[in-house]
């Protein structure tokens, strides 16, 4: 009481109030504290545990929030990273517009498998391992997809989890192949060192021969100066005026801009065309049994230009190449249209000669193009029987065709009986497959219709042997019914085989190569199937493309395995399977037809021979280098690097290497078989032992010392060693 007395003495009753309040708090700690255990020393304030307590809330609340985002981690489903993706495969050395380096695109691809599940198992397949190939580990779920070659496949993943579960997925792969070369063909002109001529008056159809099967890329065409020679989309040039200008194709992807896109990637060719003045050319060369060579035109020839005033032979060579009989005195004359001329040589030839044809004019003032080849006549295949008739027909509105089964040399005479003319005969004109002779109808004739009786005779064939043609006389009825197939509607013919090939022929420039024609526009898929072509006794086709495919026609180029074509003979090419386009018609029956190939498997290089000159040489020494097949020289010039070596004595008598080099001596290849003969002097004589090497001077194939063997294949040899042996 005296302590109560004491407070409330010094404070008024608000300041006992409050003390009254805390002393009732402290007794109820008290009372708590002890409650527990507690001595008053170890109790912790009110503030404390309030912070303790929201410290622990906390903790527990975070824990339940990431134990329920780990839960949903685990929830989410695996995925493949991509549907699909398009791969350009691209190879090195590709060529470009520019010459800066341009960036491109990747030859592979990677795909991963997202929100990989633990501990789970991954096996990639592709549909076709042609287009694409895969490299993966089977416990990590990504693959390397490498692009191969142009096309589209799928790619699978399947997914097996530790909890047996299991997922596949699948993305489309696609495979595009730029063009990586591209080269400017034409069968209108001839191209040479990247140069061709064009001729006013006329047009050319070039074409782009595009490497890459499976390219996406467009052809484009461009000329630089379109006054002297413009070019459309197609690849068609029309001289203008004469000059020079620079005709490019460029194979690029279809959003191609050669004024915007300057980094797009293409390759290019370009060749020079030079525009000159029209000129007539030789369309055809006939070498007759007897040994006549008979030469046509396009159009009729100055008579003027090939004797001169003095009536002597001018602008005509006919020279006999290594091994050729000798031809005496040359002489020609031309046919009455002027549009053959005949060169007859003076003693029968036999063998290959170089027939050169120079500074010749046309009866129109055109020039005529010098013409340069090399011909065979063998003489013991001359015949004496003339021609036989095969076949007669109107092939259009003013034309009747007579077809026979030999080169026709003079053209006959048609003559209509009918009482509706007046003028009843026509003369011929060999055509441009000189078996074939042309009628032009007069008028009266263009109107005849049914069948009518026609008469041929007055006909020499090569082997006749007279000029005035054989006696035989055909009398044939033919109709004379012509209708313009251009307008008349299409026959469905989608129940009918493809015709076959009209022709089938080895190319000029290549051995291995043969085109077939068709008449008819083809389907590019079975036309291009090697496997659809086969011949016997040897030539394997490797490879089969479409050069020309159009309405007008079809050509298709085989590709002959080198070396596989073993001689020079008739093989058998059977052609079966391929279907016309867009199934106007079935596949083709399986047919044959024999071919005559040159032989596509060179001549090589078999040993060499060192001799004395004799008494009828020309030279001290001589090497005979021998060959596997009789071969000639394929230049004019022929010229050989020679240089001997061998251990000697220098001017002290010390033992030394010595050399000798004996350059540019001609070869002469004695006659035309396997052999080749070098002679060639020096100023002392060579040791026994020594060895000289033989190289060719300028091999190649346009110029220098090249060898080629009788099927028309160069020869390679580079060179040759040969031992000094007396």
């Amino acid at each position: 009481m005296e302590k109560k007395g004491l407070l409330q003495k010094k404070t008024g009753k608000k300041r006992l109030s409050a003390v009254w309040g805390f002393l009732c708090l402290v007794l109820c700690l008290s009372a708590a504290g002890i409650m527990f255990g507690q001595l008053p020393g170890q109790m912790v304030t009110a503030e404390a545990a309030v912070k303790k307590t929201a410290k622990k809330t906390a903790q527990k609340t975070a824990a339940k929030e990431a134990a329920k985002k780990k839960a949903a981690k685990k929830e989410k489903e695996p995925s493949l990273n991509v549907n699909s993706k398009t791969i350009m495969k691209v190879k090195s050395g590709l060529l470009t517009t520019y010459e800066e380096y341009v960036a491109y695109p990747m030859n592979a691809y990677t795909l991963k498998v997202n929100n990989k599940p633990e501990n789970a198992t991954y096996k990639w397949k592709t549909t076709n391992s042609n287009i694409v190939s895969l490299i993966y580990d089977k416990k990590k779920g990504t693959c390397r997809v490498k692009a191969k070659e142009g096309g589209s496949c799928i790619v699978t993943c399947t997914v097996k989890t530790k909890k047996k579960e299991k997922y596949v997925f699948s993305a489309s792969i696609k495979v595009k192949y730029p063009a990586t070369k591209i080269q400017i063909v034409t069968e209108d002109a001839v191209i040479e060192n990247m140069e061709c001529d064009l001729q006013l008056e006329r047009g050319y159809q070039f074409l782009a021969n595009v490497k890459s099967k499976y390219t996406s890329d467009l052809v484009y065409w461009s000329s630089s100066d379109s006054t002297v020679a413009a070019v459309d989309e197609a690849g068609y040039v029309t001289p203008k005026a004469e000059g020079r200008a620079i005709l490019t194709a460029i194979a690029a992807p279809k959003s191609y801009d050669p004024e915007m896109d300057r980094e797009e990637d293409v390759v290019m060719y370009a060749i020079v065309v030079n525009v000159v003045e029209p000129m007539e050319e030789v369309t055809n060369v006939t070498v007759m049994t007897t040994g006549q060579i008979i030469v046509q035109f396009s159009a009729e020839i100055e008579k003027g230009s090939v004797h001169d005033v003095s009536g002597n032979l001018t602008g005509v060579s006919l020279k006999a190449m290594s091994g050729a009989a000798g031809t005496g005195n040359l002489d020609a004359y031309l046919t009455d249209d002027c549009l053959q001329l005949y060169i007859v040589p003076e003693t029968a030839p036999n063998g290959k000669y170089k027939l050169t044809l120079e500074g010749l004019t046309a009866q129109n003032g055109h020039r005529v193009k010098d013409y340069e080849d090399t011909v065979t006549v063998k003489n013991e295949t001359v015949s004496s029987t003339g021609a036989n008739f095969v076949s007669i027909s109107r092939t259009s509105v003013t034309m009747v065709t007579a077809v026979f089964d030999k080169t026709i040399i003079n053209p006959g005479t048609l003559t209509v009986s009918d009482s509706k003319i007046t003028k009843a005969e026509v003369q011929g004109k060999v055509g441009p497959d000189p078996s074939t002779v042309l009628y032009t109808l007069t008028p009266e004739m263009q109107e005849l219709k049914g069948v009518v009786l026609v008469s041929l005779f007055g006909y020499a064939a090569s082997g006749d042997s007279s000029e005035e043609g054989e006696e035989n006389e055909w009398d044939v009825y033919m109709s004379f019914d012509y209708v313009d197939e251009s307008q008349e509607e299409p026959l469905d013919t989608s129940d009918q085989p493809l015709p076959p090939p009209s022709n089938v022929t080895q190319a000029m420039d290549t051995n291995s190569m043969v085109y077939v024609v068709f008449q008819n526009r083809v389907d590019s898929e079975s036309a291009e199937n090697a496997a659809n072509y086969t011949f016997n006794d040897g030539p394997v086709v490797t490879g089969a493309a479409i050069v020309e495919n159009s309405d007008k026609g079809a050509l298709i180029g085989l590709t002959i395995q080198e070396s596989s074509i073993p001689e020079i003979k008739e093989y058998e090419l059977t052609i079966s399977n391929v279907k016309g386009y867009n199934d106007a018609y079935l596949p083709m029956e399986t047919y044959s037809v024999s071919i005559k190939l040159n032989d596509n498997t060179p001549a090589y290089y078999t040993g060499s021979e060192f001799v004395r000159g004799g008494e009828k040489s020309d030279y001290a020494y001589q090497i005979i280098l021998e060959f596997s097949e009789n071969i000639d020289f394929g230049s004019v010039a022929k010229y050989f690097n020679l240089e001997a070596s061998w251990i000697g004595k220098d001017e002290k008598g010390n033992t030394v290497p010595l050399t000798s080099s004996i350059t540019m001596y001609e070869a002469s290849a004695t006659g035309s078989d396997n052999k080749i003969t070098i002679g060639f002097d020096t100023e002392g004589e060579l040791p026994v032992g020594a060895k000289i090497n033989v190289v060719p001077i300028n091999q190649g194939e346009n110029s220098g010392t090249y060898l080629v063997d009788e099927g028309g294949n160069i020869v390679e040899f580079t060179s040759a060693e040969v031992q000094v042996s007396y």
